[in-house]
């Protein structure tokens, strides 16, 4: 087994943050209403709180790249065990929170919806590019493992144009703004390949703040331009300002050195970091969104917007810790289950 298989807290806390990370841009975007605003079907939000929202959405925007980031740094270990486990998953509780919904009244049993519980996955791009990668790991494993040292400034211009191509010509390459199983494949490399050549650096943290807010003057800058749908486009994961930004945060990551002595933060952090999945799946796409979205509307319709600004990160892991106990209920009643079929039949 390669050594940076071990479970790495340090990396178990950038998971969390990076989860924590995606549910604020949900929340920014859609509960908040900074998509709708932008695209013109909504205008609600005066100057300050469109540009209070850009800056938050501006430095969360990473937290897709992290997860993939991640994943080439550590490399997935094909097991078709896995794979299975995971689609079960995501059949079994999204079937589960669609059937809740139907029975609560809050979904209509209709042909989209039974479309949506036979083919979850197409809800759920994330995951599907996930997938994906588990199953072509192999032979990501041995292209990174083939990069020599040498092509390292090679790989970071060939990474660079990339993204600036995709940035103008984002159909052309099926990167469809980063929501794609390509753009998944480049950052899975280019975290393979920080681990390998032990690329860190303590100030990569200034980089993703300086990154950070010129994202977000640009996006304000072209809005009040009137370019909304640019302005938008700026957020793409694959634009180069979001990979800078997301590669300093990640190399400075990579540079902690701190330790962590008492054993029960290290659990309750692996604990956390074990379950984005679940996290992942309730949260984002499907009827829940409702529930997420009451406790903002309340607090923007009471004229505290402010105070909802502060409370977004609280407010983030409050979501997070609620569907990892939903999770643990999960691994020891259906998890249990599949892990023994699938034992009985050797998967």
């Amino acid at each position: 087994m390669n050594s940076v298989s071990k479970r790495n807290y340090y990396f178990d806390i950038l998971r969390i943050i990076a989860m924590l990370m995606i549910i604020m841009h949900h929340i920014t975007i859609n509960d908040f209403g900074l998509l709708p605003h932008i695209n013109g079907t909504e205008n609600h939000l005066s100057n300050t709180q469109l540009l209070i929202l850009m800056i938050i959405n501006s430095f969360v925007i990473v937290g897709v790249n992290l997860f993939f980031l991640i994943s080439g740094y550590f490399r997935i270990r094909f097991s078709f065990k896995k794979i299975i486990s995971l689609i079960v998953q995501v059949y079994i509780v999204y079937g589960i929170v669609t059937g809740i919904g139907i029975i609560s009244n809050h979904v209509v049993l209709e042909e989209n919806t039974i479309k949506n519980i036979l083919f979850p996955f197409d809800l759920y791009w994330f995951l599907a590019a996930y997938v994906a990668l588990m199953l072509l790991s192999p032979f990501l494993n041995n292209l990174i493992d083939y990069i020599k040292k040498d092509n390292k400034k090679i790989i970071i211009l060939i990474l660079l144009l990339f993204s600036l191509y995709a940035f103008r010509h984002d159909s052309g390459l099926f990167l469809n703004g980063g929501y794609s199983l390509l753009w998944a494949i480049t950052m899975y490399i280019v975290g393979g390949l920080i681990n390998k050549f032990k690329i860190q650096n303590k100030h990569g943290i200034y980089l993703y703040i300086i990154c950070a807010f010129l994202l977000a003057a640009l996006v304000y800058g072209l809005f009040q331009a009137g370019k909304p749908q640019e302005a938008w486009g700026l957020y793409r994961y694959n634009n180069v300002i979001v990979l800078i930004e997301s590669l300093g945060l990640f190399i400075w990551v990579n540079s902690w050195k701190f330790k962590i002595s008492s054993e029960k933060v290290i659990r309750i952090i692996s604990f956390l970091a074990t379950n984005t999945l679940m996290v992942y799946l309730l949260h984002s796409t499907c009827w829940l969104t409702i529930i997420r979205r009451m406790p903002i509307v309340k607090i923007y319709q009471s004229g505290l917007f402010k105070l909802g600004i502060l409370l977004l990160p609280i407010y983030a892991l409050l979501i997070y810790i609620v569907c990892s106990l939903i999770s643990l209920l999960y691994k020891v009643s259906f998890q249990r289950i599949i892990n023994k079929l699938m034992s009985d039949k050797k998967v």
